[in-house]
């Protein structure tokens, strides 16, 4: 696959430069780890963009690609003679709708496109319709869904393993707020992965209500989200954005007997057993994680490796069978659950208490 990526930041090349995080972490270390294992090129890429001219030429120095340019429709306009099999978008949120717009009418049917995919519902509406129109799949990166662990809580819950799922609590947390000025807070850029997970395992809820807490400078975006996401027969809550001194991202499900604790350190499974404290009571055990059906089991414990195996089987498939019209694509990272998840922090943004801090945010 010819391939060219948008927006040169954390995702989609610098995140690789961290000796923590596990490895691939990011577009570009996915596309060279995946050529590494298979031991040829599946995925070649050819054209690079940012508006940062050294970040440009220092990831042309470890991307040797044969277009580069600081600006993107410039880049799509020289490649539209043969346009790119894939364009990976990682730039700011707020482009996104707008080079994939472009993308599109360049030639381009084959998308990966960072969340959130817009702003707002309405501009990711009209481009979902452009992707429909002309039969252009888009990818929508929510990692976790590509995680066998967040795999196994899926099947897990669909199984009733530890019965009836009764609440879902969760923290995004993390330091500072918005950018004064900026449209994208807490809850778009870290908390729709949440939101993301929640409607996957519980589905959409029926009413968003809660309260949030906003900054002198920038009175219209949240520091701190307090959601109250209501279903008929399940309690979900979300603390997004807070201030805190760390990062945090944590998922709780609370079953009828049992519980299961997901974060970025790991998992923990729970199952009701009899009290070791007291005598006819059940308390909760922990317990090795179950075992995860093998016809479940994805290729590769790396999300991201997980990503790119969907793109080029999807778009290998469609290579050999150009008389199908390709529309947009039904990946595990469902594009009805990413409006689902904009629709809900609009609705939240609608409907919630606003408290407004006093003093400066830090």
């Amino acid at each position: 696959m010819r391939v060219g990526i948008i927006g040169l930041g954390r995702i989609t090349t610098l995140l690789e430069e961290d000796p923590l995080r596990y490895k691939p972490c990011t577009h570009s270390g996915a596309m060279r780890q995946f050529n590494h294992i298979y031991q040829r090129t599946v995925f070649q890429i050819e054209a690079l963009c940012d508006l940062d001219p050294i970040r440009l030429r220092l990831a042309r120095d470890k991307l040797p690609a044969a277009l580069w340019d600081t600006d993107y429709r410039r880049l799509l306009r020289r490649q539209a003679a043969r346009p790119l099999d894939l364009l990976v978008i990682g730039s700011w949120t707020e482009s996104h709708s707008r080079i994939a717009t472009a993308a599109i009418h360049c030639g381009i049917r084959s998308l990966v496109i960072e969340k959130p995919l817009a702003l707002d519902y309405a501009e990711a509406a009209g481009l979902l319709k452009l992707a429909r129109r002309f039969g252009c799949q888009i990818w929508l990166n929510f990692e976790r869904r590509y995680h066998p662990g967040y795999i196994k809580i899926k099947h897990l819950v669909d199984q009733k393993e530890f019965g009836p799922l009764r609440a879902i609590r969760g923290r995004v947390l993390g330091v500072g707020g918005p950018a004064i000025g900026s449209r994208e807070g807490p809850l778009l850029h870290d908390g729709i992965h949440w939101l993301d997970l929640l409607q996957w395992y519980a589905g959409p809820p029926v009413a968003v209500r809660g309260r949030m807490q906003t900054s002198i400078e920038n009175p219209a975006v949240e520091t701190t989200a307090w959601l109250d996401l209501q279903y008929p027969e399940v309690l979900a809550s979300l603390e997004c954005g807070g201030q805190r001194s760390y990062f945090e991202f944590q998922i709780e499900l609370d079953f009828a007997a049992g519980r299961i604790e997901s974060s970025n350190s790991g998992q923990r499974f729970f199952e009701a057993r009899e009290s070791r404290l007291y005598s006819g009571f059940r308390d909760l055990h922990e317990i090795e994680a179950p075992a995860l059906p093998p016809l479940l089991q994805p290729t590769f414990s790396n999300p991201w490796l997980n990503l790119y195996e969907s793109v080029y089987t999807s778009w290998k498939r469609n290579k050999y069978r150009p008389t199908v019209r390709r529309g947009l694509h039904s990946t595990p990272s469902n594009l009805n659950s990413a409006m689902q998840g904009l629709q809900m922090i609009q609705d939240f943004y609608k409907f919630a208490d606003r408290i407004q801090l006093t003093r400066p945010t830090p």
